[in-house]
């Protein structure tokens, strides 16, 4: 609708005829009854309908509506109803999806498969927490900045980004509540802000909804990202104990971990993203530090009782398990078959372990301390043990290039592109990021 064009999307853009019609009826939402009451969501469906849940669907004649495509069919959720409730005829004229988006790599970020653009959804970028984003166009010189706002964080959270806006998370502390904050991706500004009791936990956008958790009431809230606070919430879903990191939405789940502090439970869980119900919730012995790490088939988290799980997309059972030298409190990095963990080993040198994703096998570990990996499926990008940075050959663990501690310009890795690897950490009080070429390991720019 912009009219601008990207020649780049194009290209891998997949798009056939449904032609599918029927009708549909909209029932009230919650009991709600007169002029702006919001319908609950219906899902049409058709066993001859080749509709995968990557793809965007078109449909025409509904107005206000918003079709998602979910394991059961296509979910049309209204978004403003002038009635009580509508019954419409609609046609599904078309559909679409990434060219690579059925093979189901939800290691694959570069968009969703909802058809929303987002291009920074979660933490690390996407559910597999790689960190990678191969088409994200981001700067190989030094950036000029193009906007600036200061906002009293207490304690940020990693910022997630879509199409318009900049969602930034302030966990809050003991004496200050946590925050959503809402900016314009194209000028900073403020949009909307939200407040939580107590503190937030990890954000996530996903398919026009915004997922954060209230520490105080032990509450997920699901709110449109149009109007964040409590007039746009979908549902809310209680956990135990403290959301660890941003959820992960894949196809029509949502999962997320909770606990808080050494030699008490924590918690794995699976909802419904319609409606927030459980699916299932697995008890693990120990808390957990880390938010979900999702791949085809399995869950997968850190515990403090030393061992990474694998658990069931399905089911929440445990397929296999790993176990390190000590807690595992980085958030679990997977990408082509291969789980990437930080932990300490038997020594108590921190270590980067590769494990086989499906059997829980380990592959190799760093012969050099490091910690927090990310991927790209060539390589894993970690910080060195003493403030350096190692580039590590992905199928063996082998140092493909390093820089000490004086050549890093910040030591941390954040985000990889197809060409660049961007760090950022705090270096003598004062923050700092970082570019770095992914083949040579030459700096671009900090």
């Amino acid at each position: 609708g912009s009219g601008e064009s990207y020649e780049a999307l194009e290209t891998d853009l997949v798009g056939r005829d449904i032609g599918e019609t029927g009708t549909v009826e909209i029932p009230p939402g919650d009991g709600e009854t007169g002029p702006n009451a919001i319908g609950s969501p219906v899902t049409i469906s058709s066993p001859d309908l080749d509709i995968a849940s990557s793809d965007v669907v078109v449909i025409d004649g509904i107005p206000h509506l918003v079709g998602d495509v979910t394991g059961d069919g296509i979910e049309l959720r209204p978004t403003s109803v002038e009635e009580s409730h509508w019954t419409l005829e609609y046609e599904i004229t078309d559909a679409y999806h990434w060219a690579d988006a059925r093979d189901d790599d939800v290691g694959s970020p570069d968009r969703t498969r909802d058809g929303t653009d987002e291009l920074w959804s979660t933490f690390r970028g996407n559910p597999s927490r790689t960190a990678y984003a191969p088409d994200i166009d981001a700067p190989t010189e030094e950036p000029d900045v193009e906007w600036f706002v200061e906002a009293d964080l207490v304690d940020p959270l990693p910022p997630v980004v879509d199409g318009s806006n900049v969602y930034v998370g302030d966990d809050g502390s003991i004496s200050s509540s946590g925050r959503l904050l809402v900016l314009s991706r194209e000028t900073g500004t403020l949009e909307r802000e939200f407040e939580v009791d107590y503190r937030l936990g990890g954000v996530t956008v996903h398919g026009g909804l915004a997922y954060f958790g209230d520490d105080r009431e032990n509450t997920l809230h699901v709110t449109d990202v149009e109007s964040v606070g409590v007039d746009g919430e979908r549902w809310t879903a209680e956990y135990e104990r403290r959301l660890q990191g941003a959820p992960a939405v894949v196809d029509d789940t949502v999962f997320l971990t909770s606990g808080f502090s050494p030699d008490e439970e924590g918690y794995v869980y699976a909802l419904d993203r319609a409606d927030g119900s459980e699916r299932w919730k697995r008890t693990l012995d120990d808390a957990t530090e880390t938010a979900p790490a999702v791949t085809e088939d399995a869950v997968i988290v850190g515990s403090e009782d030393h061992c990474v799980y694998a658990l069931s997309r399905d089911s929440g059972e445990t397929l296999w398990s790993y176990e390190t030298g000590s807690d595992v409190e980085y958030t679990v990095s997977a990408r082509d078959g291969r789980a990437y963990i930080d932990s300490r080993d038997d020594a108590l040198d921190t270590r980067v372990f590769a494990v086989d994703a499906e059997t829980g096998e380990e592959l190799w570990r760093s012969d050099e301390e490091a910690y927090a990996p990310i991927a790209d499926g060539q390589r894993v990008y970690a910080s060195g043990g003493y403030g350096g940075f190692y580039a590590l050959d992905a199928a063996t663990g082998d140092i493909e290039w390093e820089l000490d501690a004086d050549e890093t310009p910040a030591d941390h890795p954040v985000a990889v592109t197809s060409d660049t690897v961007y760090t950022g950490s705090v270096k003598g009080g004062s923050s700092e990021i970082g570019a770095i070429d992914v083949e040579t390991g030459e700096v671009r720019w900090e």
